[in-house]
């Protein structure tokens, strides 16, 4: 255990890390065809992408869109500029130190702006280890560190959006003397500091830490370089808050000779958002607001339903009928969430109006086509749940095209640690007339889904769907109010759908991006915070509501009357009802 408050940085002092062998070497000298600039236009690959044996020092290259370049390799496009290519080395023993392995190489992008090349360890081609690296137009050397190496493992080069030159590639395997420290972490994480941990080494007899942030070519600017460490963690503080984002790396010592440094753990946290008081309260909604946290670009917002049934009955976690829905629309986006559904996802989503929907045409062409639910418990009941919705199917201008649609609900599985399907129903021939769908489904659990999908060319849309369970007094359910991202540390919530007993909370979390940019990172979501809503007064005594049909609620929360005329309303006793919404009283 340490405890590092930063002042003076320290001296590095190497050592004889262990035996070094090189089991792949290659420079691109035979590709003597072309020029950096201007790269033979002729790719070089074979029909079975093989790379010629006379161009490489070392058979069993293989790739496409391949060029020679004077001396180092182009990895281009296709004929259309959409596909980049990619560049296999050979099969390779990286094996002799439990699989640890570097490889080395010179790149530069030749697009003239920023790129990303991704680097891949591979066993076959579904095992694999994937890392980014992001790239300049400027020459520059690159390293990787592999831990999944074995005596038959070949090395995938992939640019991400254009052409890149490729240069003196280099395979190398350490087996060292003293191992190095693995299952880096860290934890508790502030703007000014962190605890590092790591995995015990067997035989040493201590640690030396690197602390590092990185400049924007990507060297390494040193806070502290090899600190002696007793023990497998460290309390880091007193940290520049000026600096985004910071490295650790720990070699293992036995005292005679040190290990090779660890792969780096970037430490690239957010805070957690500090929320502020609510403003506008109203009986269907607030303002929310908290402290921006530094590097957060969005924050992810969500605000939960909580209600405890006062009496059995029947209660509704959702009731939705898209009436708010005036126009068609398709979105620009592969997942996109429903305001009128909160925390439910829409693959290839695509609007009309009065109802929601998927281009499921696109489903033919390997892309997501279909409608998830939020996360729901449904473990009330016996896990029973009462799905009603009308599900209808149409193609552009024509009617005669009809679709398959799957209804399914899905519950995690803790013992296989994900999400498994208990039940699904299938409808054939749904077509522009549409179907009711009126189903319990079973074996619902503490975190289960809902999943509807269409399995032909037929557009799929969804109207009047409702979502409920039977629920015994005191059983307390959760629904998805509002799942929103913004921009801004602040949101305005309105239109609530609440019943008599409902509680609101909600929680937070910032979003950003690593220091690479390459991909996103989180926050923890704050605690649950309550709202405080007042309570709406009784509107004017009625008789006839306005709507055609009702639904009824009574103080209680439990449904009474769904899709009722006025004549079955006014059969009702007199009383306080939730009519539509809003609260009524029935003489």
């Amino acid at each position: 255990m340490c405890a590092l408050a930063l002042t003076a940085l320290d001296a590095r002092a190497d050592s004889d890390e262990g035996t070094l062998t090189v089991v792949l070497e290659e420079d691109f000298s035979l590709m003597t065809a072309g020029s950096e600039d201007a790269p033979d236009p002729a790719a070089i690959e074979d029909d079975n992408y093989s790379v010629p044996a006379s161009l490489t020092h070392l058979p069993g290259w293989q790739g496409y869109y391949l060029h020679q370049a004077g001396g180092m390799l182009y990895i281009g496009l296709d004929d259309s500029e959409i596909e980049s290519g990619a560049l296999n080395t050979p099969r390779v023993d990286v094996s002799a130190a439990a699989g640890a392995f570097t490889v080395r190489f010179r790149a530069r992008s030749a697009a003239g702006y920023d790129d990303k090349i991704y680097v891949a360890s591979k066993i076959t081609a579904s095992d694999y280890v994937s890392k980014e690296v992001k790239v300049t137009p400027q020459w520059a050397d690159y390293t990787v560190m592999f831990e999944n190496g074995t005596a038959s493992t070949y090395v995938l080069f992939t640019p991400w959006l254009d052409a890149i030159l490729i240069d003196d590639i280099r395979l190398e395997v350490l087996v060292p003397y003293v191992a190095a420290p693995k299952d880096l972490a860290f934890s508790n994480y502030t703007v000014t500091g962190f605890d590092a941990s790591w995995s015990p080494v067997e035989g040493a007899t201590g640690y030396l830490l690197n602390l590092f942030t990185k400049d924007a070519s990507g060297n390494r600017v040193y806070y502290k370089e090899n600190l002696p460490v007793e023990g497998t963690s460290c309390e880091v503080r007193d940290l520049p808050t000026a600096d985004s984002y910071y490295y650790f790396t720990v070699r293992a010592t036995d005292g005679t000779h040190n290990s090779p440094e660890s792969a780096e753990m970037a430490v690239e946290g957010l805070l957690l958002p500090v929320l502020e008081e609510e403003t506008a309260l109203t009986p269907t909604g607030f303002t929310a607001s908290w402290k921006p946290v530094e590097h957060a670009r969005s924050y992810q917002f969500i605000a939960t339903r909580e209600h405890t049934a006062t009496e059995a009955g029947t209660y509704a976690l959702l009731e939705e009928n898209f009436d708010e829905i005036t126009e068609t629309a398709t979105s620009e986006y592969d997942y996109t969430s429903v305001p009128q559904l909160p925390g439910w996802t829409i693959a290839s989503a695509k609007y009309v109006p009065g109802a929601v929907g998927v281009n499921s045409a696109n489903g033919q062409y390997g892309t997501d086509a279909w409608i998830q639910s939020a996360v729901y418990d449904f473990s009330k009941n016996n896990g029973d749940v009462h799905v009603k919705l009308r599900v209808y199917c149409t193609y552009k201008t024509s009617n005669k095209y009809k679709s398959t649609v799957y209804l399914g609900m899905h519950t995690y599985d803790e013992s296989i640690g994900r999400y498994r399907m208990v039940e699904r129903k299938e409808y054939k021939d749904v077509g522009a007339d549409g179907i009711v769908i009126d189903e319990i489904l079973k074996g619902g659990g503490s975190r289960s889904l809902l999943m509807l999908e269409p399995d032909g060319y037929a557009d799929m849309f969804v109207d009047e769907i409702t979502v409920s369970q039977d629920l015994q007094a005191g059983d307390v359910v959760e629904t998805t109010a509002v799942s929103r991202s913004v921009t801004e540390p602040v949101i305005k919530v309105e239109g609530l759908k609440l019943l008599p007993g409902d509680r609101v909370c909600y929680v937070v979390r910032a979003v950003g991006r690593n220091s690479g940019d390459t991909r996103t990172i989180y926050s923890d979501y704050t605690e649950r915070r309550y709202v405080a809503l007042p309570q709406a007064g009784v509107d004017t005594v009625v008789t006839t509501p306005e709507d055609s049909t009702v639904t009824v609620y009574n103080l209680q929360g439990i449904r009474i009357l769904s899709n009722a005329s006025p004549e079955e309303l006014s059969t009702l006793p007199a009383g306080l009802y939730i009519v539509n919404g809003r609260k009524q009283i029935i003489r």
